[in-house]
């Protein structure tokens, strides 16, 4: 398998229109639609997984869930921060044959926002792959959402970003941030203190370690996984690429492993919102193969 190892990185931070203010909560209220495919506590577990997410990268934003609301989401701004399903006849007035899509206001800071979600894309997942896919799709856009509502357009950054829009990555793809996409959320909120190695896993079992150290380099690496060989699950390289120093963020690597090295221990892997200690071992000499031989919950 050849990689290359060169940056691919896009230009970042020109992409912020406004921000939030870091001292105050960001308030938001789910609404109650009738139009909704999606199972109400269904819908705000999703949120509340991505916002989950959200705080590893941007541990200085706190989120304040308001409870359930009347009130569609609207292209006006009324403090209140809606989320939730619009009527697929009026959503499609407004912004055509999209899933979702994102309004932020601001004036020094972001004062308000609202998400609004076409019901039709995730009928028909409902209908054709079930109830737990329908629930995924929904929270693979919500996490595109709200990289807009904290202020985040879209990058031209191909695949290495859930916000890309030329084009557009798959719904399946864009349940997992990126290493762009944390970049996104370091240096436009900033970052105190350091944080533990880590690896995010897509309920597809998809792995992407964001930070690893190999060889005395440090990349990022996005793993697929293949299955189960004799008992143990197995993952294969599917990209990696170095990251620039002038990219170094307070983080320590989830792993420092020599180049005749075989194994992987990840300090803190997140995955459904539960937090895992892991171990793979290569089963090839080249290291793109791996497979966990110890898993461990983290209380």
């Amino acid at each position: 398998m050849t990689h290359d190892l060169s940056p691919q990185l896009p230009p970042l931070f020109n992409s912020v229109q406004g921000i939030w203010d870091v001292n105050s909560p960001i308030k938001f209220h789910y609404h109650n639609s009738m139009h909704s495919p999606i199972e109400v506590t269904a819908g705000i577990q999703a949120i509340m997984d991505n916002l989950a997410v959200i705080k590893l990268f941007a541990p200085r934003l706190n989120f304040e869930y308001q409870g359930l609301t009347s009130t569609a989401p609207a292209l006006i701004p009324n403090g209140q921060f809606e989320i939730g399903f619009t009527r697929e006849e009026l959503f499609r007035s407004r912004w055509g044959l999209s899933w979702g899509y994102a309004y932020v206001w601001w004036a020094s800071h972001i004062y308000d926002s609202m998400q609004s979600y076409r019901p039709a894309p995730f009928l028909n997942i409902l209908e054709t792959q079930g109830v737990s896919e329908a629930n995924h799709a929904f929270r693979a856009i919500n996490l595109h959402e709200w990289g807009h509502s904290l202020g985040v357009n879209h990058l031209n950054s191909g695949q290495h970003s859930i916000m890309a829009n030329n084009p557009y990555n798959s719904w399946k793809f864009q349940g997992i941030l990126r290493w762009t996409d944390m970049l996104q959320y370091w240096r436009t909120y900033g970052y105190s203190g350091e944080m533990k190695g880590y690896v995010l896993l897509d309920e597809d079992l998809t792995m992407y370690i964001p930070s690893m150290e190999w060889a005395n380099a440090e990349y990022w690496i996005e793993m697929s996984y293949d299955g189960t060989v004799n008992g143990s699950h197995q993952f294969s390289v599917k990209d990696l690429g170095v990251i620039p120093e002038h990219y170094a963020v307070q983080i320590t690597s989830c792993a420092s492993i020599g180049p005749k090295s075989s194994r992987l221990v990840i300090t803190e892997a997140f995955w459904k919102g539960s937090r895992y200690t892991l171990t793979l071992e290569a089963i090839n000499t080249a290291a793109t193969t791996w497979k966990v031989v110890n898993a461990e919950l983290i209380p």
